[in-house]
């Protein structure tokens, strides 16, 4: 993170304050206490207005803060660390219609778009119906000429956050009658010039997890709106969300990492805090292996979810394949890494108040976020039809140079380009090819365990590719087999192993980061996770593990976060 970001980083925290000191700004007890009535929490979104936070999704050149993708992903963790529904119900709905209105608007749309956020206003993403979920294919809203130069919207979405309080809203929509997605069309619909009677609110619909959040339909009678409102090129609205959604999906799940790290520090409250068997919780090695795997995948998760984000300015034409990866890979883990903590609090997991009760809410709030506007089985379904091509093309060449900004925090990065951005990768993999480069370094390591994990993850690249050869046409669309989309999870953890791997290797500076230990305990669980025989013999890792959990108890009590940033907390 550049000096810039890290101030920005500090200054949220010290507005929000300890959030397990009563007298802070945000404590624990207020947000529960939203959650609690199912309420936007106030006092919250009063903290981010004061700060302007609707800026960091705007990008510099019309007038925001948003140059760097990492940047706006630590800065969004300190809100997710005290409530992750906060996080999206007051700008992460905006931020994914904005990034829409980035890569595809007018600039007068653009200046629009960004007057209203940086005026604390809100705009949504109009995108699912009921009926069809992520099946674009299918939607039934429809926005088509009256011949009078106007589009005239009808029909209705549902699941929307923030529908009814937005002053604009984003639709994917039907512009044109013909079957097909070059008919679909994204059209912005400012609140402030659409008569009032062709727009209805549908109500909110509640929700066990991000109970705070206004989710609510819409429904639309011959609303009117010129035919200029259109983002890009008519019909191109599918398009548009592609290439937009990857800069979403690779964030929005690395944003998570937030919310995980009060769930394990709340986790290592409870453990430090009662006695069992004569001893503190977490002296027995059953607890201290669960806090050293989450601990693990929150570092794993990290390293896919900002080496992604990084991407997307250094490699935008080749991102297409990754930002799908991250989301299903990172959301997936921390849902995981929840549900192990849940085990460790036992009963108290389930306490709605008290010093222990976020976690409860965290708990319920990780897995929709974790999905969000796209499902994690999408995301596979987004990668299957370029991995073949990936395999004939990418992945049996010699790889390519590997930028050392992908993995050295705080390196600089271009501008954040949307135009660059596309639809498919044309064969190029920097990323997967990375995983060879990290090798290279792991051989002049000499650490035995660490040559023979990277090795596996070798082996298991050339093996997916290898299956990906044989895969049928009809496992590259809707009817695909579960075995065809099990490579796309299997490619998912050798991009995740790569990450790792480079972390390491451009990092051997930091003490923690640069030791190989942390490393050999990551791969070894992205190995038996996906079932590779290196993982059978776990004697090497075994004595790695208590540097993990002397690095996790050292950051716990210097109230410092578990993420890669290491950096000081308002804990």
């Amino acid at each position: 993170m550049t000096g810039d970001g890290r101030s920005r980083v500090e200054a949220l925290e010290e507005r929000f304050g300890d959030p397990w000191a009563p007298e802070s700004a945000l404590p624990h007890a207020t947000v529960l206490r939203a959650d609690e009535r199912a309420e936007t929490c106030v006092e919250g979104e009063r903290i981010l207005d004061e700060y302007g936070f609707n800026a960091e999704f705007v990008p510099t050149v019309h007038g925001g803060r948003l140059a760097r993708l990492d940047e706006l992903i630590e800065l969004t963790r300190v809100v997710c660390r005290r409530d992750p529904g906060l996080a999206l119900g007051y700008g992460l709905s905006s931020f994914i219609a904005g990034a829409n209105v980035w890569a595809a608007g007018r600039p007068d749309q653009c200046r629009r778009v960004a007057e209203l956020l940086l005026g604390n206003h809100r705009v949504a993403s109009v995108y699912h119906e009921l009926e069809h979920g992520n099946d674009f294919s299918r939607i039934e809203l429809t926005a088509l000429p009256d011949g009078n130069g106007r589009l005239l919207v009808n029909g209705r979405k549902e699941i929307v956050t923030n529908v009814a309080r937005a002053s604009a809203l984003v639709l994917l929509a039907r512009t044109a009658t013909e079957p097909g997605s070059r008919s679909l069309s994204q059209v912005l619909v400012d609140r402030a010039v659409v008569p009032p009677d062709t727009m209805k609110d549908l109500g909110r619909y509640p929700s066990v997890g991000m109970r705070g959040v206004q989710l609510g339909g819409v429904e639309f009678r011959d609303c009117p709106v010129d035919e200029t409102a259109v983002l890009g090129p008519a019909g191109h609205g599918v398009e548009v969300a592609l290439r937009s959604f990857q800069i979403t999906r690779a964030c929005l799940p690395a944003m998570l990492v937030g919310a995980l790290d009060t769930a394990i520090r709340t986790a290592l409250r409870f453990a430090t805090g009662r006695t069992l068997y004569g001893r503190t919780v977490d002296a027995l090695p059953t607890v201290r292996a669960t806090l050293v795997d989450v601990f693990t995948d929150l570092l794993v998760a990290d390293a896919m979810g900002l080496v992604t984000a990084r991407a997307i300015h250094l490699l935008p034409e080749e991102t297409s394949v990754a930002a799908s990866a991250s989301k299903f890979f990172v959301g997936g883990r921390a849902i995981d890494a929840m549900n192990r903590l849940s085990l460790l609090l036992g009963a108290h997991f389930y306490v709605r108040d008290g010093e222990y009760g976020i976690f409860q809410k965290l708990l319920r709030d990780v897995p929709p976020a974790g999905f969000g506007h796209a499902a994690r089985v999408a995301c596979l379904m987004t990668m299957l039809p370029q991995l073949p091509i990936l395999a004939r093309r990418a992945w049996v060449r010699e790889p390519p140079a590997v930028p050392e900004q992908l993995y050295r925090r705080g390196a600089p990065l271009p501008p954040l380009s949307f135009d660059r951005l596309t639809v498919r990768t044309g064969g190029r993999d920097t990323l997967a090819g990375a995983l060879a480069r990290g090798r290279e370094a792991v051989a002049d390591s000499g650490d035995p365990a660490l040559c023979r994990l990277t090795e596996a993850f070798g082996a298991e690249l050339a093996d997916v590719a290898a299956q990906c050869g044989q895969l049928r046409p009809a496992d590259l669309g809707p009817g695909a087999r579960p075995e065809a989309l099990a490579l796309a999870a299997r490619y998912a953890t050798v991009l995740a192993a790569a990450a790792c791997l480079n972390v390491w290797a451009h990092e051997r500076d930091d003490a923690f980061l640069g030791d190989p230990g942390w490393l050999v305990v990551a791969l070894h669980r992205l190995a038996r996770d996906a079932g590779l025989p290196v993982a059978a013999d776990p004697a090497p890792v075994a004595a790695r593990r208590p540097l993990l959990y002397a690095e996790l108890a050292a950051r716990f009590a210097d109230g410092r976060s578990f993420d890669l940033a290491n950096r000081p907390l308002r804990a």
